[in-house]
């Protein structure tokens, strides 16, 4: 058993896609709107090469739901590491998007920052062709309520993270 568990193992990737994702913060509140797949997100992406964690969520923030954003920092220095190949044998779900990357990483390593909003700028919405929909600004309370149903359906150790950081926000 032990020989078919280091074949199996071999076999998955051992790179991590690094990705950002941005609590913009307006009075009190964090900017929200609708993934396609997953319902009410904050907007996210992947790191792309050259870029830092942070010019990665002023760039997300832009393309995903329009948002300039300042005072960009960490919201925790914990990272949160997404194992899709642990996920799929729980029999969690995976999106089609990440199906796919499963041929080159093993997962999501995932740095959570914090941002207060800086106005509006659409030129750059859907440019990467994965925009929120319904931009909006809900409470705290609102959003950890929407996470902790989220968690039921997807990885909850991922979801009990969000939590925590919007806790701490």
């Amino acid at each position: 058993m032990n020989y078919l568990k280091t074949l199996i193992e071999a076999a998955i990737p051992n790179r991590w896609r690094p990705r950002v994702e941005i609590y913009v913060l307006k009075d009190n509140k964090i900017l929200v709107g609708v993934h396609p797949e997953i319902g009410l997100h904050v907007p996210g992406g992947g790191i792309e090469t050259g870029q830092n964690i942070y010019k990665a969520a002023e760039a997300e923030c832009l393309e995903e739901a329009g948002v300039k954003i300042k005072n960009v920092k960490l919201a925790t220095k914990e990272n949160y590491y997404e194992d899709w190949y642990k996920l799929d044998v729980e029999g969690q779900p995976i999106t089609k998007k990440d199906r796919e990357r499963m041929k080159i990483f093993r997962g999501i390593k995932h740095f959570y920052l914090k941002a207060d909003f800086d106005g509006f700028d659409k030129r750059l919405l859907g440019s990467e062709g994965d925009a929120l929909k319904k931009i909006s600004f809900i409470g705290k309370n609102e959003l950890i309520k929407e996470f902790i149903k989220q968690g039921k359906k997807f990885d909850k150790a991922q979801y009990d993270m969000r939590i925590k950081i919007i806790k701490s926000l």
